[in-house]
């Protein structure tokens, strides 16, 4: 389900086209099996809103960062909150929004 998720959020950035963005809502899941899946879910979604909403990039953004681990795993590059935020921070690069 992440690849098609994925798959229909990088359609929607690449074509600046929103209902792709849509239709990739219909492929989240309902539960995630294990946290860095949610951590990828919510990585692609912040840089996708980008294209459309930075303010909507934010939101997301500021409603999960308060659960994301602060504990870096050994298998990742950082910690959960790291890489939500490390989207975020090229979110707003992408919209040139250097401040």
């Amino acid at each position: 389900m992440f690849e098609a998720y994925l798959a229909y959020c990088f359609k929607a950035f690449k074509t600046g086209d929103p209902s792709f963005l849509q239709a990739a809502q219909n492929w989240l899941p309902k539960t995630y099996e294990h946290p860095s899946l949610k951590v990828n879910v919510l990585r692609v979604s912040i840089i996708t809103e980008a294209k459309f909403n930075i303010e909507k990039s934010l939101q997301i953004f500021n409603d999960n960062i308060q659960d994301a681990s602060k504990v870096k795993e050994e298998s990742e590059r950082g910690s959960q909150a790291d890489l939500i935020t490390e989207s975020l921070i090229l979110a707003y690069l992408y919209k040139q929004d250097i401040d």
